[in-house]
């Protein structure tokens, strides 16, 4: 599912999908410039979803990944979430 980030932290994020996800699904995000991401549902306002990822990020890995994803955000369709 194609997905709109609306904010992200060390420990999770926000984002907009049309999709009605559930809280507690597990999911994997694919964010440019960033590994796969493991996550859950924690809460959602359709159409927006908390999520909580797996495993968060070290401030040092958070800046490498928001610098590589500033370099590609320009890509269409890039951001998608799967499930797990």
């Amino acid at each position: 599912h194609a997905v709109t980030l609306r904010n992200l932290s060390q420990q999770g994020a926000c984002i907009a999908c049309d999709e009605r996800l559930l809280v507690r699904q597990s999911l994997r995000i694919c964010v440019p410039g960033f590994p796969p991401i493991a996550a859950r549902v924690c809460w959602r306002r359709h159409p927006l979803h908390g999520l909580v990822f797996e495993r968060g990020f070290t401030l040092e890995e958070m800046a490498c990944n928001l610098h590589a994803f500033q370099l590609g955000r320009d890509r269409p369709g890039a951001l998608r979430i799967a499930g797990k």
